[in-house]
Parts: C-alpha cells; sequence; structure tokens
C-alpha cells in the first residue's frame, strides 16, 4: 500500500501528510520572494487555499500524534 500523499496547491509536488503543513510555510514564502523579483505586471497573487485544508491538516497531525 502506499502511503498517502497530497499535492501542493502553490507547486504542484506531492507531499506526505505529515510533511505538507511544514512545506507549505517554506513554499508560500519562496513563491512570494519569486513574484516580487517580477516585473509588477507579471506578478501573480498567491492562489487561495483549498477548503478544507486546515481541517484536514489539523486531522492528520493528530493522528500522528496517537
Amino acid at each position: 500500500m502506499r502511503p498517502t500523499s497530497l499535492i501542493c496547491y502553490i507547486c504542484g509536488r506531492g507531499y506526505g501528510t505529515a510533511s505538507l503543513g511544514i512545506h507549505l510555510k517554506t513554499c508560500k514564502r519562496m513563491f512570494l520572494k519569486a513574484q516580487e523579483n517580477k516585473p509588477k505586471r507579471e506578478r501573480r497573487k498567491l492562489p487561495p487555499e483549498p477548503p478544507g485544508l486546515a481541517e484536514l491538516l489539523g486531522r492528520t497531525r493528530a493522528r500522528h500524534l496517537i
């Protein structure tokens, strides 16, 4: 059985349920830094967080603590 993985909504890479929350902090920072280096007309806003992501990450953290 393959481990459960989730896709980062910012970069599109797959991460384990335990590491996605950690990755998101870094990914958001890297995305915003990359956007700062672009000309204003080429900059994009940070994509909105998918509904239910916070609850999902909270549940996976609780499951790993048991």
